[in-house]
């Protein structure tokens, strides 16, 4: 019930909705209210007179007010009530009215920018464009056929109905290697499975299959034969004679490296193979010790001609062109020609091969490392080795390593391994002919 003499419409709304008596409601008040007061100094509580004011229930209905709208509105606010715009509060002193704070009013939404309407449906318009898109593109993913390579020949496996595949015997960098039976002339001959990346276009592997059958030609006793050259399916395969010995590479591993006399017995012939296929402008491109064979008779063959690249003939008196030095040069033999394949051994590629260059010289500075591995047992140039090092020529000289090779050693590697291949010894005949005079 209110109390006598205060109207009962001033506080029974709050007292009814949230459920709470009004001695409660005040005592929260008072509560809220009493570190304020505890706060007071010792002259607030003196009257004009220097007594102490009554600190009774006046005071503390007085302080009660104040900190009633902190207790009230969250309350209100947390059940949803409508508050009062005023609640009076009769203490002994008289009413004390206290006014609380009129309900926060929601901020309206701010008004769209102007051409929202326009900048959403091109949205969703691009977003359903993309959606579309890809599933097309999915759809078309799905219904393209994959190529997918033939699996390996396997023992007993038939090419081309002339060749029995007997057994793989190696594998490169340019494909596998399998021994297999010529039915048709009845004898043993060495297969290759070229790589997949040779036959990534028809374009590709038409110009492949026309320079391999340009070096089928090359018939010259330190080179290995290529009897054919068969195209089975997205599969290339090249036919070679069979010998049978061992690679300058596998000689290496077991003796670590080669004296002076033994170097110049495997590179002669191998300088004869290189001069007859040059003047017939077939430049082999992956000369390396693992690429050339001594049979069981002794006698030195230079393999993997199948990748070799065939070039213009040089003009020999034509126009001519200064070398990087100023000294003028026949045009023809120091353009080296472009090339889309890469292929070689990197540590063995000459600066101007690993730009897709093909050249005479090209064939020159491999033969140059070939020298430097075979007299020192070590590459000039470790595993990791860039470009860089090859422009700068960062390599120990092979007299240096090896006590007692003759200094025209050094010389001559030098001349070989000269990054410019203008600067380079052109020929493989000029390269024998300064290595046979040490």
């Amino acid at each position: 019930m209110p109390e006598p003499g205060r109207p009962a419409s001033d506080i029974s709304p709050l007292v009814k909705a949230a459920r709470l008596r009004p001695a409660f409601l005040l005592s929260l008040a008072l509560l809220a209210a009493a570190p304020a007061a505890r706060g007071q100094s010792v002259d607030g509580n003196l009257d004009e007179n220097g007594s102490p004011k009554q600190a009774g229930a006046d005071q503390g209905y007085a302080a009660a007010a104040r900190a009633l709208p902190r207790i009230v509105v969250p309350v209100a606010k947390q059940q949803g009530l409508e508050l009062p715009a005023r609640i009076n509060i009769t203490g002994h002193a008289g009413t004390i009215s206290v006014e609380l704070p009129a309900p926060e009013q929601p901020h309206p939404p701010p008004p769209p920018p102007p051409h929202q309407g326009l900048w959403t449906a091109l949205s969703a318009g691009l977003l359903t464009l993309s959606v579309l898109l890809w599933a097309w593109v999915k759809r078309r993913v799905a219904e393209t056929p994959v190529p997918v390579a033939a699996p390996p020949p396997a023992p007993g496996a038939e090419l081309s109905s002339n060749f029995a595949i007997v057994r793989a015997i190696g594998a490169g960098g340019m494909g596998v290697v399998y021994e297999a039976r010529d039915r048709t002339l009845d004898r043993r001959v060495a297969i290759k499975r070229m790589r997949g990346d040779i036959r990534e276009s028809p374009s590709d592997a038409q110009t492949f299959l026309k320079e391999a059958k340009t070096v089928a030609a090359l018939h010259h006793p330190n080179i290995v034969d290529i009897h054919s050259v068969v195209a089975q399916g997205p599969e290339v395969y090249l036919v070679f004679e069979f010998v049978e010995g061992r690679t300058v590479e596998e000689l290496l591993r077991e003796r670590g490296r080669l004296s002076l006399a033994e170097t110049k017995a495997i590179l002669c012939p191998v300088c004869q193979a290189l001069d007859f296929a040059h003047e017939r402008n077939i430049i082999h491109r992956d000369l390396k010790p693992g690429n050339v064979m001594i049979n069981l008779q002794g006698l030195v063959k230079v393999m993997d001609f199948g990748i070799a690249r065939r070039v213009r003939a040089p003009s020999g008196e034509g126009e001519r062109l200064p070398s990087k030095d100023g000294g003028p040069l026949p045009a023809e033999r120091n353009r080296p020609e472009e090339t889309r394949t890469i292929i070689g051994t990197p540590l063995y590629m000459s600066p101007e091969a690993e730009a897709g260059l093909v050249c005479r010289e090209s064939d020159i500075y491999a033969l140059g490392v070939m020298t430097y591995r075979m007299l020192t047992g070590r590459l000039p140039y470790p595993e990791s080795a860039g470009l860089g090092q090859k422009l700068t020529r960062d390599y120990a000289q092979p007299a240096a390593l090896v006590p007692g090779l003759p200094a025209g050693v050094d010389a001559l590697v030098d001349a070989a391994l000269e990054p410019d291949y203008a600067k380079r010894i052109h020929s493989a005949r000029e390269f024998w002919a300064r290595l046979a005079a040490l």
